[in-house]
């Protein structure tokens, strides 16, 4: 699904700025967590099958969330106005309009897709989470969304790595249960390398400049605990063993 070589004017950086914009508009129109993770599927999916100039790069971002927050969103309260006006109206209800069919037709209106969140869900359960920790692996969750080099990874695995980061930052005993390893199909040592691309991303949120800091500024929040607020769970990447996380 590595599509930047065809995206003549898009880059690594610029697809961060753009998820970085979806995840401000969704947490702004106060749309469901299903909705964030559907958009930025249907975003990468696009950029894979159809070229994007650079000026139309939130544009499609924009037609994104629409489209899903008509496709997740029980009871839908927004309308084009309300994403032309967070778009701060760089563009018009007519051209969201038309890029959204032009996405849809694309894709073949195919949007029912396991992504992350699915998995989130159900590996919160099996973590056995408290709200701090549901928050925590909620947290990588959105980190994965905006780090690129996640795309190479199955969203079960981003789901299992976003909760054995979460559980290694809050430092908890054990890290990984059997529990989770049934429920996730994955051993400790499958999830190191996309937990500990995690954990760097968390680090990268850390400096305000970098397009990661929008969730450290939103996870640094009082209603999600302040999770981002924690020490990165840098020892994780420091130690190459599984099971060995210094305490």
């Amino acid at each position: 699904m590595d599509y930047m070589e065809k995206q003549a004017e898009i880059n690594v950086r610029l697809r961060a700025t753009a998820i970085k914009w979806t995840i401000a508009a969704h947490f702004k129109l106060g749309l469901s967590r299903e909705t964030l993770y559907l958009a930025v599927y249907i975003i990468d999916r696009y950029l894979t099958l159809e070229y994007v100039p650079k000026r139309l790069l939130l544009l499609v971002c924009n037609s994104s969330l629409l489209i899903t927050s008509k496709y997740e969103e029980d009871e839908l309260q927004k309308n084009v106005d309300d994403f032309t006006e967070v778009l701060c109206f760089q563009h018009t209800e007519e051209s969201i309009i038309r890029m959204e069919k032009a996405i849809l037709n694309k894709l073949e209106w195919h949007l029912t897709v396991p992504t992350a969140f699915m998995f989130l869900v159900r590996f919160v359960k099996a973590a056995k989470a408290n709200k701090k920790l549901e928050n925590m692996i909620y947290f990588y969750g959105e980190l994965g969304l905006m780090e690129y080099t996640m795309i190479r990874y199955c969203p079960c695995m981003v789901a299992a790595a976003a909760v054995y980061a979460a559980n290694c930052t809050l430092r908890k005993s054990p890290l990984w249960t059997d529990t989770l390893q049934r429920h996730t199909s994955y051993s400790e040592s499958d999830v190191l390398e996309c937990a500990r691309i995690l954990v760097k991303a968390h680090l990268a949120a850390l400096d305000d400049k970098h397009e990661f800091s929008v969730l450290y500024e939103k996870y640094g929040d009082t209603e999600f605990d302040c999770v981002a607020l924690y020490r990165p769970a840098v020892d994780l990447i420091e130690e190459p063993k599984s099971g060995t996380f210094a305490t």
